[in-house]
């Protein structure tokens, strides 16, 4: 299973994981409207969160954003859904909602989206709504992609689309909802399937992702060969926590790639000819034991020949006729 597969598949096992007690709305206390939309403080413990927002857009640098809340105060309001047991669903603004959590704060502001009716409706809020509010690194594009593409659309919805005289091109819809070429889309779902040694790099501040067209298709020992060669004898931490800047550009990258491929490809030349020089003696020895066996056999006619004679001999007794058959037997055995 591919390294990011699996992580998806984990997230989504986990989506209807977070279940607690049913609230009422006593937990809810109307503060605003904002743009024609009333904005509510409700009780941080009663919003569960989307094990989707987190998966495709984590958690990352909470305590600066804390620092933020305390300095500046809080703006806007984060977006929820109502449950039927009361309770409600984040929709966006999880890093706010992890930094009112930290700040131990009891109610924050929240505008209530109309209930959808389906999960992928839920889906395509959760990710526009973030993809316009915030910058989104590599990553964050590839999860988004992997989530639509996994939930929303999916194999089903492209055979309704066919059904209903559509295209179903579920990268064209990918990209209508990410805002981003097909291309783009394209080369994020290449990335979803790279080993997770060389995934990992993507993460990296600067790390020019872009070089990784088609990069999915080398073996995944070379896939792994070639993220140590990345890594330019740092680690990847290092690069990560911006300790260091990563050194290599889009181009420095492609032709390590190049490199690798073409050492791949020698590899192949000298497998495919090891293994026609293989055949070749297999045959040979092959028709080797033939001509072998073929004389052999030659000699036991001659043989027998001889001995058929015997039988013939009036002189010929019981014992001569059982010491042939028992010749016959270990001739038999050695053939």
């Amino acid at each position: 299973m591919d390294f990011l597969k699996g992580q998806y598949e984990k997230s989504k096992k986990e989506r209807d994981s977070k279940r607690a007690n049913f609230g009422t709305d006593d937990n809810v206390e109307r503060v605003e409207v904002e743009k024609d939309k009333a904005i509510v403080e409700i009780e941080v413990s009663m919003i569960d969160e989307d094990p989707s927002n987190t998966y495709i857009f984590g958690m990352d640098n909470i305590d600066e954003l804390v620092t933020v809340i305390e300095e500046e105060g809080f703006h806007g309001a984060i977006e929820v859904y109502k449950k039927e047991n009361g309770r409600y669903m984040l929709a966006s603004g999880g890093r706010r909602l992890e930094a009112y959590r930290k700040l131990r704060k009891h109610r924050i502001p929240c505008i209530i989206l109309p209930k959808k009716e389906t999960r992928a409706e839920e889906i395509r809020v959760l990710i526009s709504s973030n993809t316009l509010a915030r910058e989104l690194t590599t990553d964050n594009w590839v999860k988004a992609t992997q989530v639509l593409l996994g939930e929303v659309y999916t194999k089903e919805w492209q055979k309704k689309q066919h059904e209903n005289g559509e295209s179903g091109d579920a990268n064209a819809a990918c990209a209508k909802i990410l805002g981003k070429s097909l291309s783009a889309v394209k080369r994020y779902v290449g990335l979803s399937k790279l080993d997770k040694e060389l995934y990992v790099l993507i993460t990296i501040p600067g790390f020019p992702a872009t070089a990784f067209e088609n990069v999915q298709t080398l073996s995944k020992a070379l896939q792994r060969k070639l993220a140590k060669l990345l890594l330019v004898d740092r680690s990847l931490e290092d690069y990560v926590s911006g300790e260091y800047e990563y050194p290599l550009s889009k181009t420095d990258i492609m032709k390590t790639i190049a490199s690798l491929k073409k050492l791949e490809q020698t590899k192949e030349i000298d497998e495919e000819a090891k293994r026609k020089s293989d055949s070749i003696k297999a045959f040979k020895n092959m028709n080797k034991n033939l001509v072998k066996i073929g004389n052999t056999i030659e000699s036991y006619v001659l043989m027998l020949e001889e001995d058929e004679s015997l039988l013939e001999n009036s002189d010929t007794t019981t014992e001569d006729i059982d010491l042939l058959i028992e010749k016959l037997q270990k001739l038999k055995s050695r053939l």
